[in-house]
């Protein structure tokens, strides 16, 4: 699922949250390897700042090779922040993915 080097971010869509969670699992376990998934992984629901989603994207992976950023229900955050996430992946960090979980 997840080449060699990890993309700057992914987006698991979709209306069935047994699969996107299936999915959501298999996507950071490849991205994190071995590591433990408590000190690479942020998970957060849609009513995040996003500053602070692009703070945990600057910040580098703890003993692991990819920090994780996780937002869930991400329909409206995307939304309200479409410019900024596009022009912060513009140049977007080597050590970090953002997956966007949406329905639509």
């Amino acid at each position: 699922m997840v080449s060699a080097k990890p993309k700057p971010f992914y987006v698991l869509h979709g209306t069935d949250e047994f699969l996107r969670d299936a999915h959501r699992r298999e996507l950071v376990a490849a991205l994190v390897g071995d590591a433990d998934p408590q000190l690479c992984v942020a998970d957060f629901d849609a009513t995040v700042e996003l500053s602070e989603v692009l703070d945990e994207l600057r910040t580098l992976p703890l003993l692991a090779p990819c920090r994780v950023v996780i937002v869930r229900d991400a329909d409206a955050f995307v939304s309200a922040h479409r410019k900024a996430l596009e022009d912060f992946f513009t140049s977007p960090p080597v050590t970090a993915s953002l997956v966007l979980i949406v329905s639509s």
